[in-house]
């Protein structure tokens, strides 16, 4: 029996990148999307002529197309991407195949052309359905642009879309937040993520903070926007931190990277990790970030290099991904796996205190606990030693 895999595509390009965005994102009012798709194809040619495996040993799951802003791209290209991994890889018959998109750039034609194209499953980054709210993220588009998207989609035959919003912009209370969270669930998505707005390194909104030109709520207000958002969205499954969603339409790629599964990422930036012999706690590689070294570097037919995972590196990135998901993970596989030991006592203190359950092995992360989630893993994986 083959082996599952998936595929994370990355198209670079934005019209304008959002000032809260720490993704690998490149503003680019016009690009060659045939050269960006020609060295994605050329990166797969030299990845698979070097790990022959990925043809011959694994079936295709899942594939997602991020960005940047992929939706800017053709729907021509699109589809030749997809035809392509088509023709080199097993792909599965009721493989998820997903695409990110901006409420600017989902006309109906275009939409009609990524569901042809095999595009089964459309992520749109509305942020908010509120123009003043857009506005305080940096968001180009009016919210009239967010519902134009959606029923655009719809028309088109999408039924599994799903779409992000952001809490805790500038000069949002918990009000306006649940007002924003409830005209996201009254269009009848069946997933929804909800994320609290970070001020990360090397941001616009991280310059304007340090000169205190950024008043963002405060993290109890924040902390009460993340549970509004639960409630309001009650019934639908919170089956991750972030997650929210119908029982059919869980998004199965990123299940794969929060259970530590293989994965190959292809495109500027992109990530991936596989478990192969000679890495049994973990090989990984990035590409370069930038899109026009990217390129020079499949054409000349040469892949990014590839690190193996020591025991200690390998356990805490699969408690870090596991730990995010509501069923939680079984620990004591994970001890057994990388043959090291989570201090029993952290454990204690953390189920003693309402933030995670702990089932047969198993640990989950409670309620209480996903508000303070990085602590929990810092608390957990910070405390281990090698395995007897």
């Amino acid at each position: 029996m083959k082996k599952p895999l998936s595929i994370y595509v990355h198209f670079p390009y934005c019209e304008i990148k959002c000032p809260f965005c720490n993704l690998n994102a490149w503003e680019e009012k016009k690009f060659d999307e045939n050269a960006y798709t020609r060295a994605i194809r050329d990166e797969l040619k030299a990845l698979t002529s070097e790990m022959p495996e990925l043809l011959s040993h694994y079936e295709v799951k899942t594939v997602f197309i991020g960005g940047g802003t992929p939706s800017l791209f053709s729907a021509r290209a699109v589809g030749g991407v997809l035809e392509f991994l088509a023709g080199e890889f097993e792909i599965s018959n009721s493989a998820e195949i997903s695409l990110e998109s901006h409420p600017a750039s989902c006309g109906r034609e275009k939409m009609r052309g990524f569901y042809t194209a095999g595009i089964n499953r459309l992520s749109i980054g509305a942020q908010s359905f509120s123009s003043e709210k857009l506005k305080s993220l940096g968001r180009e588009h009016e919210a009239r642009l967010c519902f134009e998207a959606f029923e655009n989609a719809q028309s088109a035959g999408f039924q599994n879309i799903s779409a992000d919003i952001i809490a805790g912009a500038a000069g949002e209370t918990p009000q306006a937040f649940e007002k924003d969270i409830k005209t996201a669930a009254a269009t009848g998505v069946p997933h929804i993520s909800v994320y609290g707005l970070e001020i990360e390194r090397g941001t616009q909104f991280y310059a304007l903070a340090k000169k205190g030109l950024l008043k963002t709520p405060s993290d109890e207000d924040c902390a009460q926007m993340i549970e509004i958002a639960a409630e309001c969205l009650s019934a639908m499954e919170r089956y991750e931190i972030s997650s929210f969603a119908a029982p059919d339409a869980h998004c199965r790629h990123n299940i794969n990277y929060w259970r530590s599964g293989d994965y190959i990422g292809l495109g500027a930036g992109a990530h991936s990790h596989m478990t192969v012999r000679d890495a049994p706690f973990g090989l990984r590689w990035a590409n370069p970030r930038n899109p026009r070294e990217y390129m020079e570097q499949t054409a000349r037919g040469k892949t990014a290099p590839r690190q193996a995972l020591d025991a200690e590196t390998g356990f805490c990135d699969c408690v870090m991904m596991g730990l995010r998901l509501a069923d939680g993970m079984d620990l004591a596989d994970a001890e057994k796996q990388f043959g090291v030991r989570v201090d029993v006592h952290a454990l204690e203190k953390l189920e003693n205190n309402g933030l995670i359950r702990r089932e047969n092995g198993a640990v989950k992360i409670t309620e209480k606990g996903f508000v303070l989630a990085n602590s929990v893993i810092v608390e957990i994986t910070g405390k281990t030693k090698p395995g007897e």
